[in-house]
């Protein structure tokens, strides 16, 4: 595993014996395979465990960014369909045409450019330039 949730949680400055203990809790002393199981047995249980970050239960997590995800998912479908349907139409009548060139260019932009760069240009224009 790239990164030992264990020192994550207890920084890498913790005794040794601090580690161990923790391990132990955790159930990282236990074979691969037993983990696997403990996992799914908890996961078809409803028990997610806790957050290595915020320590919470992970459904606790879940619950609160669950509503602005929903929110985020919808308003982008709709925006999505309300934009796209009529400029793909536009495009489509005016075949040939500029205005068919562009929608066409603006598509193939809007799914060439990686999601996660598009969120921070986002946010950079959104949150830093207009506040």
């Amino acid at each position: 595993v790239p990164i030992d949730p264990v020192l994550a949680i207890l920084g890498d400055r913790a005794p040794n014996h601090v580690v161990e203990r923790v391990r132990q809790e955790m159930g990282f002393n236990l074979p691969l395979y037993q983990q696997f199981f403990i996992y799914i047995k908890g996961i078809l249980s409803g028990d997610f465990g806790n957050s290595v970050l915020t320590t919470n239960p992970v459904m606790v997590d879940i619950r609160r960014a669950f509503p602005a995800t929903v929110e985020l998912a919808t308003l982008g479908t709709l925006i999505g369909a309300f934009v796209g349907v009529p400029l793909g139409v536009l495009a489509a009548v005016r075949r040939g045409s500029i205005v068919d060139q562009v929608v066409r260019v603006i598509g193939l932009i809007g799914y060439s450019v990686p999601i996660f760069w598009l969120a921070l240009i986002s946010l950079v224009i959104f949150y830093a330039q207009l506040r």
